[in-house]
């Protein structure tokens, strides 16, 4: 499955060891100079951490954005055969920061809210099946610019509606904007957007500050940045769960009313993945580095996404296998299935 051809000339498959070191820091969470040094420790034939990154600095974009569309498309059809998607399933889409201690001005680095030292970040989005014992990335895309996140989400979403049947799309605060809403309901998507506490909403709230329970028409506006707009939405307010006097706010195209508000906010937060046992860490199955190449940044996110697949294929299929149904957690933790692949590399399987 992972046969990354690069061009004509260049494989960075070309020998099996090299993909060995990828997949060991990958597992480990490693820098593949450590990954490679261990495996040279312990098995003849692994290149040395040069002629890695060599292979791995000759990586081109498109290239590495095809194999891996191909990658996505196989675990996909396994998946499917596995009749997981008959029925319509709920999605979720996500943007996640590769924090960055280089210069903004390095390719396809974006500002971003200040975590861990730093304001800098690789970003990428993906749309995921949220469904009660599946949590599956269909597809992950990079964000080379702000201007291009609502392109990115319809890029996204059409390829899911060719893949699935949509029940409804969860999105969080970052897509809360009149373009993205404009766009979902051009698509006939449902969704339900938890929404920014603007000057709008604060003026709801202050209105039906009596209710406990919110759930009022509502005209989303845009006025500073091209292109302006308006767009009408039900507007849906509910206690937080845990932090008292606090209110969680969600903007939606369904119907909801002041009885089944929290209902719609429950599944919100159920189906995000909040409390999902397939929540892992971000990082988890991801290569560290430290290398400005944006190439080699891209192929370790999209290699994460695939080996995070891979593991949701396996605990779900040891289920199917096992108790002939869908597990509601997995049968082997991340960790686990890690410690697996380590071991079958380290005997040479």
């Amino acid at each position: 499955m992972f046969d990354f051809k690069q061009g004509d000339n260049v494989t960075i498959g070309s020998t099996g060891n090299i993909l060995d070191c990828i997949v060991h820091a990958a597992i480990t969470e490693d820098f593949i100079e450590n990954g490679t040094e261990v495996l040279r420790s312990r098995k003849r034939g692994v290149p040395a951490p040069r002629t890695v990154r060599y292979h791995l600095e000759k990586l081109v974009i498109d290239g590495i954005l095809s194999q891996f569309n191909g990658i996505s498309e196989e675990l996909y059809r396994i998946a499917k055969k596995q009749r997981w998607f008959v029925n319509k399933v709920d999605l979720s889409i996500n943007i996640h920061d590769w924090m960055y201690y280089g210069d903004l001005d390095d390719e396809m680095v974006l500002g971003t809210q200040p975590k861990n030292g730093t304001s800098h970040a690789y970003k990428f989005a993906t749309i995921n099946v949220v469904e009660r014992g599946i949590r599956f990335t269909l597809k992950a895309l990079p964000i080379g610019d702000y201007s291009e996140i609502c392109g990115v989400v319809e890029e996204l979403l059409k390829y899911a509606m060719k893949k699935v049947k949509i029940r409804r799309v969860y999105l969080d605060r970052g897509f809360y904007a009149v373009p993205i809403v404009r766009m979902l309901k051009r698509l006939s998507v449902h969704f339900i957007i938890q929404a920014q506490k603007s000057i709008g909403i604060k003026k709801v709230i202050e209105e039906n500050k009596d209710g406990e329970v919110i759930a009022v028409n509502y005209q989303m506006k845009r006025k500073r940045k091209a292109p302006s707009g308006k767009e009408d939405v039900k507007l849906f307010i509910v206690p937080h769960r845990l932090k008292k006097d606090e209110r969680v706010c969600f903007v939606t195209n369904l119907d909801v009313n002041e009885e089944n508000a929290k209902d719609y906010a429950g599944n919100y937060r159920k189906r995000w993945g909040i409390e999902t046992s397939y929540r892992v860490k971000k990082d988890a199955f991801r290569p560290k580095t430290t290398s400005k190449s944006y190439a080699i940044r891209l192929f370790f996110f999209l290699f994460s996404v695939s080996f995070y697949n891979l593991w949701v294929l396996v605990s779900i299929v040891l289920g199917l296998v096992l108790y002939g149904r869908l597990p509601e957690k997995p049968l082997i933790t991340a960790k686990m299935f890690g410690n697996l692949l380590i071991t079958a590399y380290d005997s040479g399987g």
